[in-house]
């Protein structure tokens, strides 16, 4: 059995351009107590000021705060896009607005702190079910959660919580801007030997023609209406590990374990666990 996802396709906009443009008002609204009310006045008025020709109101759908910067969603004439503005002297002002989403590196270009940065998208992108005090990583995954932070944008999703290991486990790390890649394994330096590796945490752009591909595998429904897809350990000349993958925010989420035993249904147990903490605790 096939399995295919779906991805949604966002049309090219008339509004804006393929990337961020620039804009900074020459008065900002004064900041007041409640700030969503005024940001939400800055970002109409900026697109307004772009926007001639448009038949509909914009509407801003969400406003997600941190320190002195905010991202407003907005959708406008069948078109979406964000806009990003920042808090100076108590008046906001739109610093730039974009139909693809920001990133961390985007929002660093403008001057925001990459810390701050991420933070900002972590918590727009944030499922609104996400607790507001996000729990902590597994301490298997604390050595290279700060690397992974200032070396990719992709949104990461590690576990609070994992099984036991009999053995030490070495915890090697590899990211680009789009993609990152945890590797557990039983020694330093595996050199990518099959037998050294007893797990994976991957995550990777979204690909169009993705299917599982697997005919053991199972779709499952994961938290926060996600569903997933799990595949069992099987053994031959060498066992294949139990595989957890779905599909969030445009990204392909993938989780891979050996040692889960023969009992499928304890290993499709345990890969659910470690994948629902990761999507609870949200993007770290």
């Amino acid at each position: 059995m096939k399995v295919s996802f779906g991805f949604g396709y966002i049309a090219s906009l008339i509004l804006l351009a393929s990337y961020p443009v620039l804009t900074i008002l020459t008065e900002g609204t004064p900041a007041v107590a409640d700030d969503t009310g005024v940001i939400r006045k800055v970002v109409l008025l900026d697109l307004w000021e772009r926007g001639n020709g448009f038949r509909l109101s914009p509407e801003v759908t969400q406003i997600t705060v941190v320190e002195n910067y905010a991202i407003a969603q907005w959708f406008w004439d069948n078109s979406t896009g964000e806009t990003v503005v920042i808090n100076q002297n108590n008046q906001w002002h739109a610093i730039a607005s974009t139909q693809t989403p920001f990133t961390p590196s985007t929002l660093a270009n403008y001057g925001i702190p990459r810390e701050t940065a991420r933070q900002l998208i972590n918590r727009d992108r944030a499922n609104p079910n996400t607790p507001s005090e996000q729990s902590p990583v597994a301490n298997l995954f604390t050595p290279v959660l700060p690397q992974l932070q200032r070396q990719t944008d992709t949104l990461i999703l590690l576990p609070s919580q994992m099984p036991e290991f009999r053995q030490r486990i070495y915890v090697n790390s590899f990211r680009s801007p789009n993609t990152y890649s945890i590797a557990l394994n039983l020694k330093q330096n595996c050199n990518g030997m099959p037998d050294c590796t007893v797990g994976a945490f991957s995550a990777t752009p979204v690909n169009p023609n993705y299917s599982p591909g697997d005919g053991f595998i199972k779709k499952i429904p994961l938290t926060n209406d996600i569903w997933g897809y799990f595949t069992p350990s099987r053994c031959q000349s060498i066992c294949t590990p139990a595989v957890i993958e779905w599909v969030w925010q445009d990204t392909h989420y993938r989780i891979a374990l050996k040692g889960m035993g023969t009992d499928v249904n304890r290993a499709e147990a345990i890969m659910v666990n470690i994948a629902n903490s990761a999507i609870e605790a949200g993007p770290r």
